[in-house]
């Protein structure tokens, strides 16, 4: 908050339209993406997504960024990608196929190498009945994974599911093995999944 904020506000006696409004739209700015950032955070997701969506379009005023909207340019696209992903899971959960390949588009719109999103892609797959797709979803998960190890979760039930039980028992046999941070969470997941 501290880097999208300026230190100091300064207004000088002789008021200048244009500096005003510039002033203005530049407070305007950060205060749009602090608030959506707030409302995300109280798990306000469609006034974060009102709140973010635009912000590319406020940039265009400016010819040189100053440099705390410079930090907000930088990240409230990966912001908004969540955004849209958080969306995708709860119509996921109300079994609303079109509107999850919706905000999956979005969110890989704005973030390709998005995670989370080909995992929930995986996921939206298997559930329509498009077992290749759900895979190299899931694969490509694995290619961004870093330390998460949920993909071996889907991928490894993918293969036991495609029949491909050596494999699959292999990656369960991995997964038995290696922890990753969160793993508690997945397993959740896993377990509602299932039922």
């Amino acid at each position: 908050f501290i880097n999208s904020w300026w230190k100091t506000i300064h207004f000088p006696e002789k008021f200048e339209l244009k500096g005003f409004s510039l002033s203005a739209d530049l407070i305007y700015i950060a205060a749009k993406y602090i608030i959506g950032i707030a409302a995300l955070v109280s798990g306000d997701v469609n006034t974060a997504i009102k709140l973010h969506e635009n912000l590319g379009s406020s940039f265009n005023k400016f010819k040189n960024l100053p440099p705390n909207l410079i930090l907000i340019n930088d990240r409230y696209k990966t912001l908004l990608a969540e955004e849209y992903l958080i969306k995708a899971r709860g119509y996921h959960l109300n079994n609303n196929a079109p509107k999850v390949r919706e905000y999956l588009d979005k969110s890989f719109n704005l973030v390709q190498n998005n995670y989370a999103a080909y995992i929930m892609e995986s996921i939206y797959y298997f559930v329509i009945g498009n077992l290749n797709k759900s895979i190299k979803s899931i694969n490509n998960a694995e290619k961004y994974s870093i330390t998460d190890g949920t993909w071996r979760y889907n991928k490894a039930f993918l293969l036991i599911y495609s029949g491909k039980l050596k494999e699959g028992f292999k990656l369960y046999k991995d997964i038995s093995h290696i922890d990753y941070q969160n793993e508690e969470s997945t397993l959740k997941q896993v377990y509602e999944f299932c039922e």
